[in-house]
């Protein structure tokens, strides 16, 4: 990430259930899945359990679905790894070890 770029408002990010909406970092609406754990039945054709949803543009992970619901941590701790300067609003405006 370089200096110039904005970190979008994560909270017009997700559904109120925790489901991504569009991707935080670029405001892309594309997604794609990766299983991370399924029940091995049939094959490994078996129920998911666990995936992690990604934007299909930039590749940021943006979601983590587990057991039925939306991991509700996966952001807060996303956030927290991304490093940069906040805002008044909470937000990160910018990348400090970026050249």
């Amino acid at each position: 990430m370089n200096t110039n770029e904005t970190i979008l408002g994560w909270r017009d990010c997700y559904a109120e259930n925790g489901k991504p909406v569009k991707c935080w970092k670029c405001g892309c609406t594309e997604q794609r899945e990766e299983v991370r754990s399924m029940v091995d039945v049939l094959y490994g054709q078996g129920p998911v359990c666990e995936y992690e949803v990604f934007c299909a543009k930039c590749g940021t992970g943006i979601g983590y679905w587990a057991y039925g619901s939306f991991d509700s941590r996966y952001m807060r701790d996303m956030m927290a790894n991304v490093q940069g300067q906040r805002g008044d609003d909470g937000l990160i405006v910018g990348d400090s070890a970026a050249p």
